[in-house]
Protein backbone atom coordinates (compact mmCIF):
# COMPACT_ATOMS: atom_id res chain seq x y z
CA UNK A 1 0.00 0.00 0.00
CA UNK A 2 1.45 3.45 -0.94
CA UNK A 3 2.01 5.33 2.32
CA UNK A 4 0.06 8.06 1.40
CA UNK A 5 -3.17 6.36 1.93
CA UNK A 6 -2.05 5.66 5.58
CA UNK A 7 -1.56 9.83 6.05
CA UNK A 8 -4.93 10.42 4.40
CA UNK A 9 -7.15 7.73 6.69
CA UNK A 10 -5.15 8.85 10.29
CA UNK A 11 -8.15 10.22 11.77
CA UNK A 12 -6.01 11.48 14.70
CA UNK A 13 -3.75 14.10 14.01
CA UNK A 14 -1.28 13.59 16.98
CA UNK A 15 -1.04 10.31 15.22
CA UNK A 16 -0.69 11.91 11.60
CA UNK A 17 2.72 13.81 12.76
CA UNK A 18 4.17 11.14 14.74
CA UNK A 19 4.09 8.96 11.73
CA UNK A 20 4.58 12.44 10.01
CA UNK A 21 8.11 12.56 12.07
CA UNK A 22 9.59 8.71 11.36
CA UNK A 23 8.63 9.49 7.63
CA UNK A 24 9.98 13.20 6.85
CA UNK A 25 13.11 12.87 8.65
CA UNK A 26 16.13 10.39 8.22
CA UNK A 27 13.86 8.26 5.39
CA UNK A 28 13.65 11.66 3.39
CA UNK A 29 14.65 13.08 0.37
CA UNK A 30 14.83 16.54 -1.20
CA UNK A 31 14.86 16.05 -4.86
CA UNK A 32 15.99 19.48 -6.10
CA UNK A 33 14.23 19.19 -9.69
CA UNK A 34 15.55 22.63 -10.98
CA UNK A 35 17.68 25.25 -9.69
CA UNK A 36 15.33 27.63 -11.60
CA UNK A 37 13.08 30.33 -9.98
CA UNK A 38 10.97 32.67 -10.89
CA UNK A 39 11.80 35.06 -8.19
CA UNK A 40 14.98 36.34 -7.38
CA UNK A 41 15.09 36.81 -3.69
CA UNK A 42 17.66 38.61 -2.05
CA UNK A 43 18.18 35.94 0.30
CA UNK A 44 18.56 33.40 -2.01
CA UNK A 45 20.81 32.46 -5.35
CA UNK A 46 18.06 31.05 -7.85
CA UNK A 47 16.99 33.26 -10.15
CA UNK A 48 15.12 32.89 -13.86
CA UNK A 49 18.29 33.06 -16.25
CA UNK A 50 20.48 30.11 -14.95
CA UNK A 51 19.73 27.00 -14.21
CA UNK A 52 20.07 23.67 -13.41
CA UNK A 53 17.77 20.41 -13.83
CA UNK A 54 18.08 16.62 -12.58
CA UNK A 55 18.27 13.80 -15.07
CA UNK A 56 15.40 11.99 -15.03
CA UNK A 57 16.74 8.71 -15.54
CA UNK A 58 19.97 8.59 -13.24
CA UNK A 59 17.80 10.00 -9.96
CA UNK A 60 15.11 6.92 -11.05
CA UNK A 61 18.30 4.47 -10.94
CA UNK A 62 19.71 6.39 -7.45
CA UNK A 63 16.27 6.37 -5.68
CA UNK A 64 14.78 2.79 -7.10
CA UNK A 65 18.26 1.76 -5.02
CA UNK A 66 17.13 3.52 -1.84
CA UNK A 67 13.82 2.28 -1.79
CA UNK A 68 15.20 -1.47 -1.99
CA UNK A 69 17.87 -0.56 0.83
CA UNK A 70 14.66 0.84 2.93
CA UNK A 71 16.47 4.26 3.56
CA UNK A 72 13.68 6.26 1.68
CA UNK A 73 10.55 7.21 2.75
CA UNK A 74 9.17 9.99 1.46
CA UNK A 75 10.48 12.15 -1.78
CA UNK A 76 9.97 16.00 -1.46
CA UNK A 77 10.36 17.96 -5.14
CA UNK A 78 12.10 20.99 -4.21
CA UNK A 79 13.77 23.79 -6.62
CA UNK A 80 14.38 26.51 -7.16
CA UNK A 81 11.09 26.58 -8.33
CA UNK A 82 9.34 22.91 -9.01
CA UNK A 83 6.22 23.35 -10.41
CA UNK A 84 8.17 25.48 -13.90
CA UNK A 85 9.01 21.82 -14.57
CA UNK A 86 5.73 20.02 -15.01
CA UNK A 87 7.04 17.17 -17.26
CA UNK A 88 9.52 16.52 -14.28
CA UNK A 89 7.15 16.57 -10.86
CA UNK A 90 4.94 14.42 -12.85
CA UNK A 91 7.42 11.99 -14.17
CA UNK A 92 8.58 11.62 -10.03
CA UNK A 93 5.32 12.10 -8.83
CA UNK A 94 4.89 8.82 -10.77
CA UNK A 95 7.91 6.93 -9.90
CA UNK A 96 6.92 7.25 -6.07
CA UNK A 97 3.69 5.92 -6.47
CA UNK A 98 5.66 2.68 -8.26
CA UNK A 99 8.00 2.73 -5.39
CA UNK A 100 5.45 3.47 -2.56
CA UNK A 101 7.14 6.22 -1.51
CA UNK A 102 5.14 9.51 0.20
CA UNK A 103 5.65 12.90 -1.94
CA UNK A 104 5.48 16.53 -1.03
CA UNK A 105 6.14 19.69 -2.66
CA UNK A 106 7.86 23.54 -1.62
CA UNK A 107 7.08 25.92 -3.74
CA UNK A 108 6.49 29.66 -3.83
CA UNK A 109 3.15 29.27 -4.71
CA UNK A 110 3.00 32.08 -7.84
CA UNK A 111 0.58 29.59 -9.30
CA UNK A 112 -2.87 30.76 -7.63
CA UNK A 113 -4.80 31.64 -10.45
CA UNK A 114 -2.63 29.56 -13.22
CA UNK A 115 -5.29 26.26 -14.04
CA UNK A 116 -2.40 24.21 -15.63
CA UNK A 117 -0.41 24.69 -12.65
CA UNK A 118 -3.25 24.01 -10.18
CA UNK A 119 -4.44 20.99 -11.95
CA UNK A 120 -0.62 19.90 -11.75
CA UNK A 121 -0.49 20.34 -7.72
CA UNK A 122 -4.16 18.24 -7.70
CA UNK A 123 -2.83 15.26 -9.34
CA UNK A 124 0.41 15.02 -7.54
CA UNK A 125 -1.86 13.68 -4.76
CA UNK A 126 0.23 15.77 -1.84
CA UNK A 127 0.77 14.17 1.38
CA UNK A 128 1.97 17.52 2.48
CA UNK A 129 2.67 20.87 0.08
CA UNK A 130 5.08 23.80 1.71
CA UNK A 131 4.40 27.28 1.08
CA UNK A 132 7.25 29.74 0.98
CA UNK A 133 6.18 32.87 2.11
CA UNK A 134 8.20 36.11 3.95
CA UNK A 135 9.08 39.20 2.50
CA UNK A 136 11.44 38.26 0.14
CA UNK A 137 8.78 35.94 -1.52
CA UNK A 138 6.28 38.97 -1.19
CA UNK A 139 8.36 41.04 -3.54
CA UNK A 140 7.63 38.23 -6.18
CA UNK A 141 4.43 36.72 -5.98
CA UNK A 142 1.75 39.35 -4.19
CA UNK A 143 -0.99 38.34 -1.32
CA UNK A 144 -4.04 37.93 -3.87
CA UNK A 145 -2.19 34.81 -5.70
CA UNK A 146 -0.74 34.04 -3.15
CA UNK A 147 -4.41 33.73 -1.28
CA UNK A 148 -5.68 31.61 -4.22
CA UNK A 149 -3.09 29.01 -4.04
CA UNK A 150 -4.15 28.65 -0.10
CA UNK A 151 -7.62 28.73 -1.22
CA UNK A 152 -6.98 26.28 -3.79
CA UNK A 153 -5.07 23.99 -1.23
CA UNK A 154 -7.80 23.85 1.12
CA UNK A 155 -9.73 21.78 -1.28
CA UNK A 156 -7.28 19.31 -1.87
CA UNK A 157 -7.54 18.27 2.25
CA UNK A 158 -3.68 17.94 1.95
CA UNK A 159 -3.03 16.12 5.51
CA UNK A 160 0.07 18.22 6.90
CA UNK A 161 0.16 21.96 4.75
CA UNK A 162 2.88 24.13 5.93
CA UNK A 163 3.92 27.78 5.16
CA UNK A 164 7.70 28.52 5.92
CA UNK A 165 9.16 31.79 7.02
CA UNK A 166 12.68 33.12 6.16
CA UNK A 167 12.99 35.37 9.38
CA UNK A 168 16.50 37.53 10.10
CA UNK A 169 17.31 36.19 13.46
CA UNK A 170 20.39 37.11 14.08
CA UNK A 171 19.71 40.89 11.97
CA UNK A 172 22.05 39.86 9.45
CA UNK A 173 19.91 42.42 6.47
CA UNK A 174 19.05 44.60 9.30
CA UNK A 175 15.29 43.29 8.83
CA UNK A 176 15.08 41.42 12.23
CA UNK A 177 11.91 43.32 13.32
CA UNK A 178 9.73 43.57 10.07
CA UNK A 179 10.64 39.88 9.50
CA UNK A 180 9.08 38.42 12.75
CA UNK A 181 6.30 40.26 12.73
CA UNK A 182 5.59 39.32 9.51
CA UNK A 183 5.90 35.38 10.54
CA UNK A 184 3.08 37.02 13.62
CA UNK A 185 1.18 37.95 10.87
CA UNK A 186 1.26 34.68 8.63
CA UNK A 187 0.73 32.55 11.96
CA UNK A 188 -2.66 34.73 12.92
CA UNK A 189 -3.87 34.45 9.54
CA UNK A 190 -3.81 30.99 7.98
CA UNK A 191 -5.52 28.98 10.45
CA UNK A 192 -4.77 25.23 9.25
CA UNK A 193 -1.64 26.04 7.83
CA UNK A 194 1.92 25.24 10.20
CA UNK A 195 3.74 28.23 9.65
CA UNK A 196 7.68 27.29 10.30
CA UNK A 197 10.01 30.27 11.13
CA UNK A 198 13.44 29.68 9.39
CA UNK A 199 16.25 31.65 10.87
CA UNK A 200 18.21 32.80 8.07
CA UNK A 201 22.18 31.98 9.68
CA UNK A 202 24.21 33.86 7.44
CA UNK A 203 24.58 35.26 4.26
CA UNK A 204 25.49 33.27 1.19
CA UNK A 205 24.88 33.11 -2.21
CA UNK A 206 27.75 30.93 -4.10
CA UNK A 207 27.84 28.28 -6.34
CA UNK A 208 28.08 25.20 -3.73
CA UNK A 209 24.90 26.16 -1.99
CA UNK A 210 21.39 25.87 -3.29
CA UNK A 211 19.95 28.26 -0.96
CA UNK A 212 20.53 30.32 1.99
CA UNK A 213 22.07 28.65 4.50
CA UNK A 214 19.35 28.58 7.50
CA UNK A 215 18.70 26.66 10.82
CA UNK A 216 15.68 23.75 9.78
CA UNK A 217 16.42 22.15 13.25
CA UNK A 218 12.87 20.67 13.05
CA UNK A 219 13.94 18.23 10.51
CA UNK A 220 16.77 15.58 11.30
CA UNK A 221 19.71 14.45 8.88
CA UNK A 222 18.13 13.39 5.05
CA UNK A 223 19.50 13.18 1.61
CA UNK A 224 19.23 15.50 -1.11
CA UNK A 225 19.49 15.25 -4.64
CA UNK A 226 20.80 18.08 -6.31
CA UNK A 227 20.14 19.23 -10.25
CA UNK A 228 23.49 20.52 -10.30
CA UNK A 229 25.50 17.71 -9.03
CA UNK A 230 23.17 14.63 -9.99
CA UNK A 231 23.84 13.16 -6.49
CA UNK A 232 22.14 12.12 -3.20
CA UNK A 233 24.13 13.91 -0.42
CA UNK A 234 23.51 13.78 3.42
CA UNK A 235 22.85 16.80 4.92
CA UNK A 236 21.88 18.42 7.83
CA UNK A 237 19.71 20.83 6.44
CA UNK A 238 18.49 20.00 3.07
CA UNK A 239 19.61 23.15 1.85
CA UNK A 240 23.84 23.12 1.27
CA UNK A 241 25.95 20.44 0.03
CA UNK A 242 27.61 18.68 3.13
CA UNK A 243 30.77 20.45 2.57
CA UNK A 244 29.80 23.44 3.30
CA UNK A 245 27.28 22.74 6.09
CA UNK A 246 28.02 24.61 8.97
CA UNK A 247 27.12 21.70 11.35
CA UNK A 248 29.60 19.42 9.55
CA UNK A 249 27.94 16.44 9.97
Amino acid sequence: MELNNVLHNLKNLEAGRAALSLIDGKHAVIVQVTTKCNAKCRVCRFHPEKHDTINFEKFKTWLTQKRKQGEVLSVCINGGEPTLEHSLCRKIRALCRELGILCSLITNAWWGKNPETRMLIKNLDLFQITLSRDIYHLEYVDDKTFDASVDFIKTLNIPFPRIFCMVDVDNLYNERQITQEYFNRLQKKYKGFEVVQIPIKAKVSCDSCTGAFSDFEYCEPRLIYLAKNEEGTECCSGYVNKKDCPKKI
